[in-house]
């Protein structure tokens, strides 16, 4: 049992490493190794410059899956200058975890909107971000979170990322690799190296 939980928790310790490989656009295009859009995947000059009910249509139809005792909160903001869309976790009987993670979207939030410029830069498509995520769980032992996120500020800065939560199902205490090793072990060794082979199976 005890390696079974470790093993979930180096899926996710893997699923960090695995994000500079991993593309998320908004419009669910998807890029190549070095994160270039294909020419024909570039929506089409009409669709650009949505407009607030367009866009809020469109946020609405994201589909997030769902596991039983977690439902999902949301938060859409339009914005003169920005667009804001995240969707966090509520997790039925752990209301300490629910708070973090929904804190985790907040301050993610006002973390890209201070990147802002001052003089928005951009031309057609309004600059946003988006958050998703998708939800884990290991038996009655622990359960997982994994959040994508995509944000443009509309000049130079865009960035994808990946994060990633695990708790005890039970008691709700966040779980740190640390946590499942021996305190004198070589612990990230072991991870470094179980990274490098998932690696090479999924380049």
């Amino acid at each position: 049992m005890f390696k079974k939980i470790i093993a979930f928790v180096l899926i996710f310790a893997i699923a960090a490493v695995l994000c500079s490989c991993e593309n998320i656009f908004p419009s669910g295009q998807s890029g190549d190794e070095e994160g270039n859009v294909p020419a024909e995947a570039e929506p089409a000059e009409e669709e650009k410059g949505l407009s607030e009910d367009a866009w809020m249509a469109s946020v609405s139809a994201n589909t997030i899956v769902q596991n039983e005792g977690i439902t999902t909160a949301f938060i859409k903001e339009w914005y003169e200058d920005h667009t804001v869309y995240a969707a966090y976790p509520i997790v039925e009987n752990l209301d300490a975890v629910s708070e973090e993670l929904k804190q985790f979207a907040v301050e993610s939030i006002e973390g890209y909107e201070s990147t802002l410029p001052d003089e928005p830069e951009w031309d057609t498509d309004k600059p946003e971000f988006t958050m998703i995520y998708e939800p884990f769980t290991y038996e009655d032992t622990a359960i997982g979170f994994k959040f994508v996120t995509y944000s443009d500020n509309g000049s130079t800065r865009v960035v994808n990322r990946i994060d990633t939560f695990v708790y005890d199902k039970g008691s709700g205490e966040k779980l740190a690799l640390s946590d499942l090793f021996k305190e004198d072990s070589d612990y990230l060794t072991e991870v470094s190296e179980a990274s490098a082979l998932r690696l090479e199976d999924d380049p």
